[in-house]
């Protein structure tokens, strides 16, 4: 950017020719007033008259004192509804656009201020025939920085404004510039007083004038941190809490938001549209920035007419919900969670720009929305909801609450218990014993549920009590055991969660988190439990039930908890406290995997990051639709161990569920691919054969690419099995059998599979004695006779052709066996390329036929060609000092008979 000091001003009249004889035109800028500016400056300014004594047309300007921009025809005069008020050292963006038409006796035109994308006033004003940024001569110059510049010869539309202030810098990248843009000065030079324009095919260069009696510096190139139309980069979030032993690694806050969170990074702009943004990140493309050549410099263009160029990393946009930031500096923000409907693990990230546009943001963290739920503490902690009886006592209820075991249990434990009067006689308990839960009163004592109950999972318990006595216990499951009791809770009676209330005193204390507690006047029915157990989320209707209270534990704190819903009253919280926990009836997300990647027979864990993982019965992964074996290891985590046997598509969906639903909650796209290989690690012997090719007849020196074998010629060598002396190795090589064979290998009584002769295919044979066709599923290897003989005698003698007739081509031989994986990779990457960064001392000696090359002859032979070429492909990873490409010796050291390569970046021979 330009920073000005309030003595310096760019002359940009090149630019204003552009526009002089038209009536529609748009000028804008982003722009950083500094706070200490103390009189109105001139911004954006056009003049007319004579150069260097130019009169004021139109200006656009700051006034610290409201503060706010403000826009004038004259030195005192303003439009209606200025000045616009607008913090200083904060980035604005500021557009003056002239609509016409344009009168042909002032020369005005119809004029439209905007600040921020947002239009503030409108007036007829002159362009005139100069234009200025950062002042006007004779004028108050701005103090402050001045950035992207552009000049339109076109009235843009509002919402173009609201565009093109964030997009024009990435047109740039793209090279994909706005069609009416004359004039793009983005100040990235970083010295002298010319200001080049980005803009193609127009030049307009504009010039800084300074005050030359100032004795302070009156410009400079600066490079700034954090300007609103680059993205930004987020790098770490942390939150802050009550105290140290409510912190953890992870990023975690109520459904009710309110938590607190400091976003570090880099590149965060001071600007009205600075947001943290809650949402998913998206898209994102690499793009290229064109290499900056100074004017004086002409470069000979490339002969392909590309420009050398940088490429800028890639970065997404957000979407989600947004939310104001507090700037700290370019590499602090702070901001505060908004409410969210379900928990769930979303992105979190600093944007410069509003939620949805591209080039955002790179990086992100991740923020976990959890359920808060009651934690009871196994010694002196429950919950008195005792309200619920105090009208009167139930003839018919129904209690249906989620539980979640803690594995340190005292046995047995209460769930919840209706007791008598001041704790005399149990009425109605529902206990634990570390295995299952059960019913109990004084008259039928104990009766067990229909399924046993895991500790550290949530489960979901319902008992219902008919008038007549007919009660039902159900368990994570819509089948039930059934009971039969006279006993009922009784008014001026007890409810407890988590203890059971005893003359004696509080006991039988339960250690876990107890969540979504329902009491109704009503026996639900079978098929209304069985409704809300199947249900997605497991979802409950409570339209027109007798709810006498629904216990959340979300919006209270303290020792009261408040009723969603019902007529009993809140709840006293004797010792238990709200924690936050991944709760089974809200879906489960997935935001990340990993590997992304892999074959279709994919024989390595898969880890799933995402948010509100619940372990219960219910919870399970799939993978494209079939629930596959995984471990859900904590609230985000979780790993499906080696699903090689799952069948899979190209792109299979991930998901893990928490209500054995194989599509509820959101999933990842699991791409499959072929794994990143090395075909190079093992690789004792490659030959692409060419080199030992003989000269053919109809051939003028120049070799075949593929070797023929066959009667009545000896067998070709192929390799040195004994030179390479390999117990274990793999060879591959392209074979083709000829339709032209010798009498005694008459083709008709062999077998060739279904591969027909003269046509190639790749074949694979190992030291363990398996053939294989390589890229033809519709070979069967086992019954290509011919092409396993020819294997066989390949890797047993290194020659081929002692019976047959065909050719031979690009031969592999590694020290170990291939997987099919890597046997499918050669079939189609068979090219290789020579790789010295590994070793940079090393040196490759070229077999290369002397005709081939211009090389001495023989005393008193003429040369075999009196001129050469060579041609090569070669990619330099370091250009610095001397690098040999390639070189012939001489007849005595350090007199080669060439040598070419580059030194220090340029071709050398």
């Amino acid at each position: 950017a330009l920073e000005l000091d309030g003595d310096a001003y760019v002359d940009i009249s090149a630019a204003a020719r552009e526009i002089e004889s038209v009536d529609e035109y748009s000028v804008g800028m982003w722009a950083y007033p500094k706070c200490t500016m103390t009189v109105q400056s001139v911004l954006i300014a056009f003049g007319e008259g004579s150069v260097g004594n130019p009169s004021l047309t139109l200006a656009f300007g700051y006034d610290p004192a409201v503060p706010g921009f403000f826009a004038r025809t004259t030195l005192d005069n303003t439009v209606d509804g200025s000045p616009f008020v607008a913090a200083c050292e904060m980035w604005h963006f500021v557009m003056i656009v002239g609509t016409g038409p344009l009168n042909p006796t002032t020369s005005n035109t119809n004029t439209l201020f905007y600040v921020n994308g947002n239009s503030v006033g409108e007036m007829s004003a002159s362009k005139g025939v100069f234009a200025y940024v950062g002042g006007f001569p004779r004028d108050n110059q701005f103090r402050g920085h001045v950035d992207e510049v552009r000049v339109y010869r076109a009235a843009l539309s509002a919402d173009q404004v609201g565009t093109l202030m964030w997009q024009e810098s990435i047109n740039a990248l793209a090279g994909t510039l706005t069609s009416s843009l004359v004039a793009y000065y983005r100040f990235n030079e970083g010295a002298g007083e010319e200001v080049y324009d980005s803009a193609d095919p127009v030049a307009s260069t504009g010039t800084i004038f300074a005050d030359e009696t100032s004795s302070t510096a009156r410009f400079q190139w600066t490079k700034v941190q954090g300007v609103p139309w680059e993205p930004t980069t987020v790098t770490s979030a942390a939150r802050a809490c009550p105290s140290d032993a409510e912190c953890d690694a992870a990023l975690v806050g109520p459904l009710a938001g309110g938590t607190n969170l400091t976003m570090t990074g880099t590149d965060f702009a001071n600007s009205m549209f600075l947001q943290c943004v809650f949402g998913s990140a998206s898209g994102g493309e690499e793009l290229e920035q064109p290499l900056y050549e100074p004017a004086e410099c002409s470069p000979l263009s490339r002969p392909d007419a590309l420009q050398g160029a940088l490429a800028v990393a890639a970065a997404h946009s957000m979407e989600g919900v947004a939310v104001p930031a507090t700037f700290v500096s370019h590499t602090e923000v702070r901001c505060s969670t908004p409410a969210a409907q379900a928990p769930g693990a979303l992105h979190v990230s600093v944007v410069n720009k509003p939620p949805g546009l591209p080039r955002a943001v790179r990086g992100a963290a991740v923020f976990n929305y959890k359920e808060t739920s009651m934690e009871l503490g196994g010694v002196a902690d429950y919950v008195d909801a005792s309200a619920v009886v105090a009208q009167g006592g139930l003839q018919a209820y129904t209690v249906s609450l989620w539980v979640k075991p803690h594995p340190q249990q005292h046995v047995p434990s209460t769930v919840w218990a209706f007791e008598g009067p001041a704790g005399v006689g149990n009425m109605a308990l529902l206990m634990y014993n570390g295995v299952s839960f059960f019913y109990y009163d004084d008259h039928i004592l104990d009766t067990a549920g229909p399924v046993d109950a895991a500790v550290g999972q949530w489960h979901l318990v319902v008992v219902t009590m008919e008038a007549s006595g007919r009660g039902r216990l159900y368990v994570d499951s819509t089948s039930w055991t059934p009971f039969s009791t006279t006993l009922r809770p009784v008014l001026g009676g007890t409810f407890t969660l988590g203890a059971d209330m005893m003359e004696a005193g509080m006991g039988d204390w339960l250690a876990g988190l107890v969540d979504e507690v329902m009491v109704y006047g009503e026996a639900l029915l079978p098929a209304e439990v069985a409704s809300f157990m199947t249900a997605p989320n497991f979802a409950v209707n409570l339209d027109g039930r007798n709810v006498l209270a629904y216990y959340q534990f979300n919006n209270d704190s303290g020792s009261q908890a408040q009723m969603t819903t019902g007529t009993a009253g809140a709840a006293t919280v004797v010792g238990g406290r709200r924690v936050l926990a991944a709760t089974p009836w809200y879906p489960a997300t997935v935001l990340s995997l990993n590997p992304e990647e892999g074959p279709l027979g994919f024989d390595r864990n898969i880890s799933l990051t995402g948010g509100n993982f619940a372990p219960s019965p219910w919870s399970q992964c799939s993978m494209g639709g079939v629930v596959v074996q995984c471990h859900i290891l904590d609230d985000h985590r979780a790993t499906i161990p080696s699903p090689a046997a799952v069948t899979m598509e190209q792109d299979t969906p991930i998901g893990v569920s928490n209500d054995a639903g194989l599509t509820s909650g959101a999933t990842a796209s699991f791409a499959h691919r072929v794994e990143e290989l090395d075909l190079h690690e093992g690789l004792a012997f490659y030959s692409p054969m060419f080199t030992k090719m003989r000269t053919l007849p109809g051939h003028t020196g120049i070799p075949n690419h593929a070797v023929a074998f066959g009667p009545p010629n000896p067998p070709v060598e192929v390799l040195n099995v004994a030179e390479l002396g390999l117990e274990t190795a793999t060879v591959t090589t392209w074979l083709m059998v000829e339709h032209d064979q010798p009498e005694e290998a008459d083709l008709s009584g062999r077998k060739l599979g279904e591969v027909q002769a003269g046509s190639w295919k790749m074949y694979s044979f190992t030291t363990e004695g398996f053939l294989f066709a390589v890229g033809a599923a519709e070979t069967n290897p086992t019954r290509s006779e011919v092409y396993g003989s020819l294997m066989q005698e390949i890797a047993g003698t290194g020659r081929v052709g002692s019976r047959y007739r065909g050719k031979v081509d690009e031969v592999w031989v590694y020290d170990r066996i291939l997987s099919q994986t890597e046997l499918e990779a050669l079939y189609v990457a068979i090219d290789f390329a020579l790789d010295f960064t590994r070793a940079p001392t090393a040196s490759v000696t070229l077999a290369t036929p002397p005709e081939m090359m211009l090389m001495p002859a023989a005393s008193g032979e003429e040369r075999a060609y009196p001129n050469a070429t060579l041609k090569m492909w070669v990619r330099c990873t370091d250009v610095s000092g001397l690098q040999t490409l390639i070189g012939m010796p001489g007849e005595s050291p350090g007199a080669p008979v060439f040598s070419f390569g580059v030194v220090d970046g340029r071709l050398w021979l």
